[in-house]
């Protein structure tokens, strides 16, 4: 018998995260809340284990510990850590594990976080990185069953930071992304509104928490008294992806388009996937090559989810293909606007274009970020003016875009140096940086090359006179500072770089 959802009211977006979690366990405490390959968890044991280690946070941690860091592998700690760390009142940092070293060192000295939460599988690269085991290392695989079970009860406001989100930096240090609890409430409700989630949905969980696609899974999918199964590609792969769906009943589905067509390319014809209702994707192009494979290989109630939406803005457009939809070949628009998102396209003064026009995508709303953290250089520049409490802020994406005569958006590309490889949001620029600070490197140039319908980084390197470089030195070094993501999938030695007419590289 399906369960009776618990609406998600306009009203709760000023309420707070954890409220509505607390919410949802006192509403359905016995349906499943987690589930992975090793266990599973239903609502009331969440939120028992979430408030142990709240607890154990705020036993450690002190009054100046605002931010606490996550660094887990991608089961269900990183979910219960998230929601711990809001009870506890402070603000999460997601760390990625396929993140080199030093990366993850720049993140936690940005981010001033004093306190990691991570687990045996990471608690010895910790180590490595200078940070001791011991006062400000929680080990999740090691924490106390006597710790106390019950709330904490800390009283939270919505402009209260509660996440700060890292994305590529164009100057070889990444950008904090912060997050207030109103603009996660309100993507939230977004979503829920979007797809009519309710406690009878089964939701995968593919994105890592680090992607601001990780904690909206996350959220949408327990903020409503549904399932959450965390799938770990890198471990599983694609049959793992497809078991999963098929053995578990799958409703609703979530990556990026470049895993789900090699999902439906490879394991397609042995598994089952007519208990899916809803396939979002997201983080690149959507293509009317992907409509067809939706109405070929699950059913015909299964609609298509396509959004557009950054770190800094979450969701700000979506369009929405059923069966019925007709589509045009090429890439899918992005759609329709989104409840207190405001969207134009503005021209290199600023100035508002007309239906047709191609220029910068705007987005104007009080549900947005709050700029970068301890970086208000950077935000003044992106963030014209910044949100307050009571005020609306503007951001200014680099996205290219058009609205047409009916009001359906397209996305054109980038107009900066930022691109998109496999759903991950990459700076030209410090990919170029990291090439450049590799010893004997005169200059560099990262370019994306579009190949069979996906896009490829390439690196482009002239050595310094009289230096011998190899490809795979120039890899190894790249590895060591960067997420295998942004090291080139090719590189090229050169003499010399062309230049144009003005002198500039071409």
């Amino acid at each position: 018998m399906p369960i009776v959802p618990l609406p998600f009211s306009r009203e709760e977006i000023d309420t707070s995260i954890v409220d509505r979690f607390e919410k949802i366990v006192s509403t359905y405490p016995k349906s499943l809340a987690i589930k992975t390959a090793r266990d599973k968890f239903t609502f009331l044991d969440l939120n028992q284990r979430v408030n142990q280690l709240a607890f154990k946070i705020l036993e450690l941690g002190e009054k100046a510990d605002n931010t606490v860091a996550i660094f887990l592998s991608h089961n269900e700690f990183p979910i219960i850590a998230m929601m711990s760390i809001l009870k506890a009142g402070k603000a999460f940092v997601p760390l990625n594990s396929s993140s080199p070293d030093e990366r993850i060192k720049k993140i936690l000295r940005s981010s001033r976080s004093e306190m990691v939460i991570t687990d045996n599988r990471f608690i010895k690269r910790l180590s490595k990185l200078g940070l001791k085991n011991g006062k400000k290392i929680i080990n999740m695989d090691l924490l106390s069953d006597e710790l106390p079970d019950n709330n904490p009860g800390i009283q939270t406001n919505p402009e209260d930071l509660v996440a700060i989100i890292y994305t590529s930096g164009s100057t070889g240090v990444p950008k904090g992304v912060m997050h207030v609890q109103k603009t996660i409430m309100h993507n939230t409700w977004v979503q829920t509104d979007s797809l009519k989630i309710d406690p009878n949905d089964r939701h995968t969980l593919i994105p890592h928490l680090s992607y601001v696609a990780g904690s909206t899974d996350i959220l949408r999918t327990l903020l409503n008294g549904a399932s959450l199964f965390p799938i770990d590609f890198l471990d599983v792969g694609l049959n793992g992806i497809g078991r999963t769906i098929q053995n578990e009943k799958i409703t609703i589905y979530h990556s990026v388009p470049t895993i789900f067509r090699r999902l439906i390319e490879e394991e397609a014809g042995g598994q089952d996937y007519s208990s899916v209702r809803i396939i979002h994707l997201g983080g690149e192009p959507v293509y009317a090559g992907d409509v067809r494979l939706i109405r070929k290989y699950f059913s015909k109630d299964c609609i298509l989810l396509n959004n557009l939406g950054s770190t800094e803005v979450p969701t700000y457009r979506r369009h929405i293909v059923s069966q019925e939809t007709k589509v045009e070949q090429g890439n899918l628009p992005v759609g329709n606007p989104v409840s207190d998102k405001k969207v134009t396209i503005v021209g290199g003064n600023g100035e508002e274009l007309k239906p047709g026009e191609v220029g910068e995508i705007v987005i104007e709303s009080k549900y947005m970020s709050w700029g970068y953290f301890n970086d208000p250089e950077r935000s003044s520049k992106s963030y014209r003016p910044l949100p307050t409490a009571n005020l609306a802020g503007r951001f200014f994406s680099g996205d290219i875009g058009m609205i047409d005569e009916q009001g359906v958006m397209k996305f054109l590309g980038r107009k900066d140096y930022q691109v998109k490889i496999f759903g991950n949001r990459v700076e030209l620029g410090e990919v170029e940086a990291n090439m450049l600070s590799i010893d004997g490197v005169h200059q560099a140039v990262a370019l994306v090359k579009q190949i069979a319908g996906e896009y490829i980084l390439m690196g482009y390197i002239v050595p310094s006179k009289g230096k011998i470089l190899t490809i795979e030195e120039i890899r190894q070094e790249m590895l060591k500072k960067l997420p295998s993501f942004m090291v080139p999938k090719q590189f090229l030695i050169m003499e010399s770089f062309p230049y144009t007419q003005t002198n500039k590289i071409d």
